[in-house]
């Protein structure tokens, strides 16, 4: 879930966070669990710059303009530790 990703960036000492939430999305008690995540992780939020998009293809577009390179997340048995990326390639 998107908050608990936001308190492990806080744990690395990122600052930038762009996230894609699309709110109007949630509704009944899916909303309500987006609120109950969003209290929990407003300790770390409060600290980090958080940008919304509302849409993947958003996101990716305006963040490769800007020069970003883009790194994803995958569970499974070929994936790397994040601690193990070479955070200064390109």
């Amino acid at each position: 879930n998107v908050w608990a990703c936001l308190r492990t960036i806080d744990s690395f000492g990122i600052q930038h966070v762009d996230v894609v939430i699309d709110s109007g999305k949630y509704k009944g008690k899916a909303a309500i669990s987006q609120k109950r995540g969003m209290r929990t992780a407003m300790g770390s939020a409060q600290w980090l710059t958080l940008r919304n998009y509302l849409s993947t293809d958003n996101a990716v577009t305006d963040l490769k303009q800007k020069g970003y390179r883009i790194l994803a997340s995958d569970l499974n048995p070929n994936s790397k530790d994040i601690r193990d990326l070479d955070w200064t390639s390109d």
